[in-house]
């Protein structure tokens, strides 16, 4: 059976900073009306976004994708 990655909860997240849609969609570089497709699943982001938002939270970039996914990127 294929291991799936747990996508962590990018609203918990930026509420534990205390931080609004729009603060955060700031902090990574996006807008807030795409941050909040990304918390609510409606969107997954490109790779490039991918790593802000990662960056901005602290956890792996690659867990938004699976393995095929970043293949085929390369």
């Amino acid at each position: 059976m294929a291991e799936r990655n747990v996508i962590p909860d990018i609203k918990s997240l930026r509420l534990a900073h205390n931080w609004s849609q729009l603060l955060a969609a700031e902090y990574i570089g996006i807008s807030r009306s795409y941050l909040a497709m990304v918390e609510e699943g409606k969107r997954k982001p490109s790779i490039a976004t991918a790593k802000k938002i990662a960056n901005t939270f602290g956890f792996e970039w690659y867990i938004f994708f699976d393995n095929a996914e970043i293949a085929g990127a390369s």
